[in-house]
């Protein structure tokens, strides 16, 4: 997959897409509670982006680090540890300095 130059020039979708790739993942949950998310809600239904805007790893800055989050599903065919390390792995590679990554296993199906 080609993703943008630059350490933090990777968009939530293309995040995304990074994670999905990274064998074991078998979904990804949103990453943030309901409540927290309904201005991203309301703007896809507005927009007619549909569900796939509303699942997805996100980036932000806080506090002046890049941060990034993601709730994943793990195949238990595949070690669960090994799947979220690698993409915390990944994520760290894609974020520069003090950066930091929050990946919670949500499910193993």
């Amino acid at each position: 997959m080609s993703l943008p130059d630059g350490p933090d020039a990777a968009s939530d979708e293309d995040l995304t897409a990074l994670v999905y790739a990274v064998e074991g993942v078998a979904e990804i949950f949103p990453p943030a509670p309901v409540a927290a998310r309904i201005p991203t809600v309301v703007s896809a239904l507005i927009s007619g982006s549909g569900a796939e805007r509303l699942v997805r790893v996100e980036a932000a800055d806080e506090g002046g680090r890049r941060t990034v989050r993601a709730r994943i599903g793990t195949d238990r065919g595949v070690s669960t540890p090994d799947t979220a390390r690698h993409v915390a792995d990944l994520m760290l590679e894609r974020i520069t300095g003090d950066g930091i990554v929050h990946i919670q296993v949500a499910r193993i199906s």
